[in-house]
């Protein structure tokens, strides 16, 4: 019975507190906000980085493309951080792609202030191809 006055109390006491409290206290919180990306810096999150073996083989691809110079996989966050040249960067749509033949779903890339997730990366490699076919 205690318990059951304690928390009626605790709960009246909580709605008057609010009620009292400036409107700008009880605002919704502001979106996250971006940080940009260092120059150069490329994160790709991926949807489920489970073992070293598949690190690997996705370090494999994304080596194998011109311009990218250091690769960090991290399984704990399911992220790989690609290093390129700030004067000249590696496309989007390859990066995207060798992941994925590295045998892993990405699920958004970043850059820059630049954030794309798979509807947008799906636009890109459309483009890509079209403009692929047209060479």
């Amino acid at each position: 019975m205690r318990l059951l006055l304690a928390l009626v109390c605790a709960l009246l006491f909580t709605q008057s507190s609010l009620a009292e409290a400036p409107a700008d206290q009880t605002a919704a919180a502001p979106v996250e906000e971006i940080k940009p990306l260092e120059p150069g810096r490329v994160e790709i999150y991926l949807e489920d980085l489970h073992c070293k073996t598949c690190a690997k083989k996705v370090s494999r691809k994304l080596y194998a493309l011109r311009g990218v110079s250091k690769v960090e996989t991290y399984l704990k966050t399911d992220l790989v951080v690609v290093r390129v040249p700030k004067k000249q960067p590696v496309a989007t749509a390859a990066l995207w792609q060798a992941v994925l033949d590295g045998g892993v779903k990405p699920t958004e890339l970043r850059y820059a202030e630049v954030r794309l997730d798979v509807e947008a990366m799906k636009e890109v490699l459309q483009q890509a191809s079209l403009e692929q076919q047209t060479k």
